[in-house]
């Protein structure tokens, strides 16, 4: 075998680890199904009649939609279930809901448009049954599943005919159509007609299929395609048909099923013109290229990560090594439940001899997770033996800088202060606190938290709730009555019977220098840092002590060896307030320019020398220290490494902090 050829040198692990990334490539894509499925009967008023309707679905609500609807259901809605199913599950779709709607016996009835009472008696009831699914049914589906992005009408035979008729009828009804093998020679070539066409409608998916052995199917299909085109109705429409050599009217419908498929979601067709588009304009145009892609098709577009990660491979292969990571952390961002692009570029790095990039992407790949448990042990062995004693908490991890992380004491609520902009600048975009939910074993993104206006221009921080969870503080340079500098002050909040107090400036805390990392004990005393006059240094950490009454003393610097000319800032305290962590720059041992982290313990009512925690420090940024009590971890931002401009949440777990606190060194 000719090892060179993947430019990682001669030695053959390095080889095999290579190796190993390609079959992640192709293996691991599968995803579980959480899916439910129930029945209903519609007492309609539109047929005076109850119809039975089936519903197959995603128990995740808050996933974006697509919607199948399905007539002659209970002929077909199997069929459309299990090919559904089985894109979701390996990842080639978006989530789908599937609805089979039971023909009862009135198919002729209800799908054909006109009336031919010599050759189908009681034809003729098409638009009564249109009527019935644009009052009735969509009203229902959309109760059930207001998060609907697209949604598709499917038949055969008669029911390819109806759902040619809808387009013809009423083309904005449904986003697309599917109609096999239509009997579109139905009398007087009925749906050879005006179409009801609005300048600024969006294009419809339109797809018709038939087989060779259709009988009259075959021939008239192609006409109705070519009519449309001779028309210039094919103009408003995302046109696609076939005949399938060989087929017949019934073995017709699966092969057109998969097709449809593939045509909806055309994965292979979007990757190879985006893949074309880097490889000819660079990866700004790719960037553009994609949004515009997003527009055009919406929920049914997928973005190319496999096309990307074989792109990467090819460039690292290469020996451009700069362009593979640029690549693969624009897919990162994209994809950002997809934990491949983060495990190729922790790979790269570790070639690269670059150990804190490398376990800050091996981390980011086992937080995203959704990998083969083999791989986790993979990349696990892989950190062991980088050695790495924080990993990155990615759910909480975005394109902007993250400043600042606090949970609530049961760490079902998170809040996430983050600006746009680069980190390290000396000026930055407002920052905004949002709010995520634990659901499940995930976390969903909510929005601003109910403190943080993020269009109000001011800027909001330092997050921080009391172990108790009844407070919650935060830096803010909002205007109040009194204030007359734009200076960081202290905020807070109180929970009372479930919700929180509109949040105020705690009094007799703020000064007219900045304030910042507000914190309490268990017994709700108040550490802060401060730049007013009277400190030691650029910034110097205080405690104001809480009274009975919930006002508090007048803030005093803390005693013993840690306020310093250097500065203290980003600091958490421990429940017993028995320990500190806070950062802290410009210490001869130090590893950034910007601050390290520094443990100090409180003996006999005064804080010690301070320890450098080394393990935890880096060239870049360490920010905001946050204490989970319930599961004893230690949380905190960093943005790792000197020139980087991005600033992310990162946890040590409890085993590790443990050693720390519980020394008496």
């Amino acid at each position: 075998m000719n090892v060179s050829r993947f430019s990682i040198g001669n030695n053959l692990a390095q080889y095999f680890s290579l190796l190993l990334m390609v079959l992640v490539f192709w293996s691991s894509n599968a995803q579980s199904i959480d899916y439910s499925e129930k029945e209903m009967t519609i007492d309609s008023k539109v047929l005076d009649e109850p119809r039975k309707i089936k519903m197959y679905f995603p128990n995740d609500h808050d996933s974006p939609k697509m919607a199948i609807y399905v007539l002659d259901g209970n002929w077909n809605y199997e069929l459309v279930k299990g090919v559904a199913a089985h894109w979701v599950k390996w990842g080639l779709s978006s989530d789908i809901v599937v609805i089979g709607i039971d023909n009862m016996g009135f198919r002729t009835r209800d799908f054909t448009p006109t009336s031919d009472e010599e050759r189908y008696p009681g034809s003729g009831g098409a638009s009564i049954f249109l009527d019935f699914i644009k009052t009735e049914l969509k009203s229902l589906i959309k109760e059930e599943f207001s998060d609907l992005k697209s949604e598709l009408l499917f038949g055969h035979s008669f029911g390819g005919l109806f759902s040619l008729y809808v387009l013809k009828e009423d083309p904005t009804l449904f986003n697309g159509y599917i109609a096999v093998s239509p009997s579109l020679w139905w009398k007087d070539r009925f749906m050879f007609d005006t179409y009801n066409f609005e300048q600024d409608n969006e294009k419809p998916f339109v797809y018709t299929t038939a087989g060779t052995n259709d009988r009259g199917n075959t021939k008239v299909n192609e006409e109705y395609v070519a009519w449309l085109r001779s028309e210039g109705y094919a103009e408003r429409l995302e046109l696609h048909s076939d005949t399938f050599q060989g087929e017949n009217h019934f073995s017709n419908v699966s092969i057109s099923l998969h097709h449809a498929f593939k045509k909806l979601f055309a994965r292979d067709q979007w990757s190879t013109a985006l893949i074309s588009v880097y490889e000819n304009e660079g990866l700004d145009s790719l960037k553009t290229e994609t949004e515009a892609f997003k527009s055009e098709y919406g929920i049914r577009f997928s973005f190319p990560t496999d096309a990307i990660l074989t792109k990467s491979l090819q460039l690292n292969d290469g020996q451009s090594h700069d362009k593979a990571i640029e690549l693969l952390k624009w897919a990162q961002s994209e994809a950002r439940e997809e934990y491949r692009p983060s495990y190729y570029l922790g790979h790269i790095y570790e070639n690269q001899k670059d150990t804190v990039n490398a376990i800050h992407f091996y981390q980011s790949a086992l937080h995203i997770g959704g990998m083969p448990k083999r791989m986790q042990t993979v990349i696990t062995r892989q950190l062991q033996k980088l050695n790495a004693p924080s990993q990155m908490l990615i759910p909480f991890t975005t394109d902007e800088v993250e400043t600042s992380i606090a949970f609530t004491p049961d760490e079902n609520i998170a809040f996430v202060s983050r600006h746009k902009g680069k980190w390290g600048q000396r000026t930055n975009p407002p920052s905004t606190i949002y709010e995520y939910q634990k659901i499940d074993n995930g976390w969903k993104f909510i929005g601003p938290a109910f403190m943080s206006n993020f269009d109000d221009g001011n800027s909001d921080s330092d997050v921080f709730v009391s172990y108790d969870g009844n407070e919650l503080f935060f830096v803010s340079d909002r205007p109040y009555e009194g204030k007359d500098d734009r200076d960081g002050d202290i905020w807070k909040s109180t929970r009372v019977g479930g919700e929180w107090t509109n949040p105020k400036p705690v009094a007799g805390v703020n000064s007219k220098g900045y304030e910042a990392s507000p914190v309490t004990d268990k017994n709700g005393n108040l550490y802060f840092s401060s730049m007013r006059e009277g400190g030691k240094g650029l910034g110097d950490i205080y405690l104001a002590k809480r009274r009975k009454d919930g006002s508090y003393d007048k803030p005093e610097p803390i005693q013993g060896d840690v306020n310093a000319e250097s500065g203290e800032w980003n600091i958490v305290v421990g429940p017993e307030a028995d320990w500190m962590v806070f950062e802290s720059s410009g210490r001869s041992e130090g590893m950034s320019p910007y601050g390290d982290f520094y443990l100090s313990k409180k003996m006999n009512g005064r804080w010690t020398k301070p320890l450098h925690l080394k393990e935890l420090n880096s060239t870049g940024s360490e920010l905001n220290p946050r204490f989970l009590i319930e599961s004893g971890r230690l949380v905190f931002i960093s943005s790792k490494t000197l020139k980087s401009t991005n600033a992310n949440v990162y946890e040590v777990k409890k085993d590790f902090w443990n050693k720390y606190v519980q020394t008496n060194e």
